[in-house]
């Protein structure tokens, strides 16, 4: 479907991270979990994620940014790592014109299978993709726990080794299809300043 007289899309490629960074925040203003990010930030979040520039997209309405799709690909899937809308653009139907172009796009490049994550009771999204054929397959649980609720165990003792160790034994030992964030080859992509450590694992190789 054609986009609106005023609106346009181009790769977010077009755009240096620091722009895309203020582009998201915008986006995200008033969202269930808004957001605040810099160039840095952008980078670090996205880098591991194997996002691609070049199938994401900015929308833009009379060349101010208006809404945001981020596209990470790994072979034939591929995965909405971020969408948003300004606020002034939301419930205009944007939503729907914007992941639609990227999903034939996604099309034409090949890939064969599309994930995303949405928060649940943001029930205006869940029914956009729900409307767009997506369907829900399981329900990603998150944890926290107080600093000061205890402290480990005082036999425990921890060492710190290579963060990508850490993804080879996913490979080797760790359950099928886990979710893009907590997959071996995402885990494969951290560096510091994230920390991996281990009660077994042995560091081998040259220090720097």
């Amino acid at each position: 479907m054609p986009l609106p007289v005023g609106l346009a899309s181009q790769p977010a490629l077009m755009f240096t991270t620091s722009v895309l960074a203020e582009i998201m925040t915008a986006c995200f203003e008033g969202y269930v979990l808004p957001m605040t990010i810099d160039g840095e930030m952008f980078n670090a979040s996205f880098r591991r994620d194997a996002l691609d520039l070049s199938a994401s997209r900015v929308f833009t309405d009379c060349d101010r940014p208006v809404a945001l799709v981020l596209v990470a690909r790994r072979g034939w899937t591929a995965r909405i790592s971020a969408m948003g809308i300004v606020p002034t653009h939301r419930a205009c139907c944007l939503g729907r014109l914007a992941l639609g172009e990227v999903i034939d796009d996604l099309r034409r490049l090949g890939d064969r299978r599309l994930l995303l994550e949405v928060i649940d009771t943001n029930e205006p999204a869940v029914r956009l993709y729900h409307s767009l054929g997506f369907e829900s397959r399981r329900r990603l649980v998150g944890y926290c726990r107080p600093a000061t609720a205890g402290s480990p165990s005082a036999g425990a003792r921890l060492v710190e080794v290579d963060p990508l160790s850490v993804a080879r034994r996913l490979v080797e030992e760790g359950p099928a299809d886990l979710p893009w964030v907590l997959a071996p080859e995402t885990l494969a992509a951290i560096a510091a300043p994230a920390r991996a450590l281990s009660e077994s694992m042995r560091k081998c190789g040259a220090d720097w």
